[in-house]
Order: structure tokens, then C-alpha cells, then sequence
């Protein structure tokens, strides 16, 4: 609940869609730049590009949200 209060805060830059889906692979790298301070694997960068692009549910949002919930964000 607390994150995604954090998510509906105004302020908090979340790319749109359409930004998201221009290029997957620089929102991919980004995202886990934010989030883990590290950039992803190959095998990350696929599995999120496919998933992302075989899903038009998929938002920035739940991207975000999944992210933050990880444990490995948790972690540190």
C-alpha cells in the first residue's frame, strides 16, 4: 500500500506507455538502473523485452510496482 501511494504521488516521474514501448530494451536498462543500481543480464533484458512486448496490459506502472516489491530492491 505504501508504494503504491508512493507511485500516486505527484512528482514522481514513471514513463507513459507509449515511451515505454518506443524501446523496450533503454526502459528495461533504465528501470533496473533506478531500481537495483546495476544493469540487467542478457537473459533479464530478454525475458522483460518479451514480456513486455507480447502484453499490451503490461504498463510502466506495474513495472515500477513489480521493481519495487522485488526482493532483491528489498534487500538494500
Amino acid at each position: 500500500m505504501i508504494i503504491s501511494n508512493f507511485m500516486n504521488k505527484p512528482g514522481v516521474m514513471i514513463p507513459t506507455d507509449a515511451e515505454m514501448r518506443a524501446n523496450v530494451n533503454d526502459f528495461v536498462i533504465a528501470t533496473y538502473n533506478r531500481f537495483l543500481v546495476r544493469n540487467p543480464t542478457e537473459a533479464e533484458k530478454v525475458w522483460f523485452n518479451n514480456m513486455i512486448e507480447a502484453d499490451p496490459n503490461v504498463t510502466p506502472e506495474l513495472i515500477y510496482f513489480s521493481f519495487a516489491l522485488s526482493e532483491e530492491y528489498l534487500f538494500y
